[in-house]
């Protein structure tokens, strides 16, 4: 999904959590369109040194993060009722070494 392909309408819902992990996020979906774009932007070379550029992308929205409660989390995540939007614009963010967030991309 490039520039060009925006708006695009997304269903953002569902409470899942990541093997092993306590982040707790809500799906995104279509996901084939948005890991498209993840690996348009991983071929720029530009993301490189992250360590979890190769790693398989699940599109998402993060609710919970390093909290103490990630069950707690999930359970009100699920309470979320799952919404359609149209994504004008789509931001590429990741954490920062020093904890902090980073915007990556930005396609508008």
């Amino acid at each position: 999904m490039s520039a060009a392909r925006l708006p695009a309408t997304l269903l953002i819902g569902g409470a899942d959590r990541f093997p092993g992990s306590d982040v707790v996020y809500l799906r995104v979906e279509p996901r084939g369109p948005l890991v498209r774009l993840h690996t348009e932007l991983l071929a720029t070379g530009l993301f490189a040194a992250f360590p979890w550029a190769g790693q398989a992308f699940v599109p998402h929205v993060t609710i919970s993060e390093f909290g103490v409660d990630p069950a707690g989390a999930e359970r009100a995540a699920s309470s979320i009722p799952a919404s359609r939007m149209v994504a004008r614009a789509l931001v590429w963010v990741a954490p920062g070494v020093d904890g902090s967030f980073v915007t990556l991309a930005v396609l508008a």
